[in-house]
């Protein structure tokens, strides 16, 4: 397979992959929820003021009983599996992520990162196996044909 082929098989794989999930779901907890399913994901700014939303909401009173109980799962390590519970606590985890008080899921970092995002990940890999790819066959190209 040319190194053309494989280019041209991974641009439209990674295209494609970027349409998955794309559909949103409406969230029970939150029916406005903003939808980020697909990339390019707005700015930070925009999903920060987006999910200031959230906190409206719901109110003040529920989001602080809600943190208490996301920090505690925070302490215990399980904040995963916290989140992943139920909708509302998703809902919690990403506000207070968007707001640096809470930590990726994916990293423990509480800095927002784009990066953590699944289909970031999955382009990352795909990337760096098309290179290693593209690599092997250049050189292989040059053993072909004499070059060095």
């Amino acid at each position: 397979m040319s190194a053309a082929a494989v280019w041209a098989f991974l641009s439209v794989f990674i295209v494609s992959i970027s349409g998955v999930g794309a559909a949103c779901v409406e969230s029970p907890d939150w029916p406005g929820r903003p939808c980020y399913d697909t990339s390019p994901f707005p700015p930070f700014g925009e999903q920060k003021a987006a999910w200031q939303g959230y906190y409206e909401y719901k109110g003040a009173v529920w989001m602080g009983i809600k943190k208490l109980e996301m920090d505690e799962s925070i302490k215990a390590g399980e904040v995963s599996a916290w989140a992943s519970e139920s909708d509302g606590n998703f809902n919690v985890w990403r506000y207070y992520y968007l707001n640096g008080q809470a930590p990726s899921l994916q990293t423990g970092n509480y800095k927002y990162n784009v990066w953590d995002s699944p289909y970031f990940q999955a382009a990352v890999v795909v990337s760096a196996a098309a290179a290693i790819y593209l690599t092997m066959d250049l050189r292989r190209a040059k053993r072909i044909h004499g070059k060095r």
